[in-house]
């Protein structure tokens, strides 16, 4: 099973996906976090998550891991929790050749996603919904937001579920909600 979860900051995404995760049968639970620690608000955003799964009724294995989360060897049929795609993609992104063209980052992201599904009995993934805003923007950003937009395609293509969270509700896009 492959859920996606997106929605806009502070939507309530991580924290039902949290939920998602710990109505499995599976323990422990596996989580990969893709944040960079760069600001206090960072700072007391992972703090916050970091408690939440401490104070959690099931036991999560953290994986902090910004790039190429599938290098990580996960045992097989596990509930695996990828927070967040967005900032994933932001990670890689900065960091690629500059050869690299959007497609070739998507595909190597897609790839990596198929990679961990093929290990998960669940992987949840969280990302960002960030395209609401209707401003004009400059040619990097346009790129950025290309880029995110064929990749949730492309994830959405391969999802079970895709849910979007607003104002803390699941709306579900694909699939069922249980």
């Amino acid at each position: 099973m492959f859920t996606l979860i997106i929605g806009g900051v502070r939507s309530g995404k991580s924290t039902f996906a949290e939920k998602l995760a710990a109505q499995s049968t599976r323990d422990p639970l596996y989580y990969i976090a893709t944040s960079v620690n760069t600001d206090e608000e960072m700072n007391e955003r992972i703090l916050k998550h970091q408690i939440a799964r401490k104070n959690a009724p099931k036991q999560w294995v953290v994986f902090e891991y910004p790039t190429r989360p599938s290098i990580i060897k996960l045992p097989k049929d596990t509930t695996v929790l990828l927070d967040c795609v967005t900032t994933w993609a932001t990670n890689e992104w900065m960091e690629r050749v500059e050869t690299d063209t959007i497609d070739e980052l998507i595909n190597r992201m897609v790839t990596e996603v198929e990679e961990m599904m093929q290990s998960a009995a669940h992987l949840i993934l969280v990302s960002n919904d960030l395209f609401s805003d209707a401003m004009g923007y400059e040619a990097v950003i346009k790129e950025y937001l290309k880029l995110m937009g064929k990749l949730h395609q492309q994830l959405v293509k391969k999802a079970d579920r895709v849910v979007k969270m607003e104002f803390g509700y699941p709306q579900v896009k694909k699939g069922r909600i249980l």
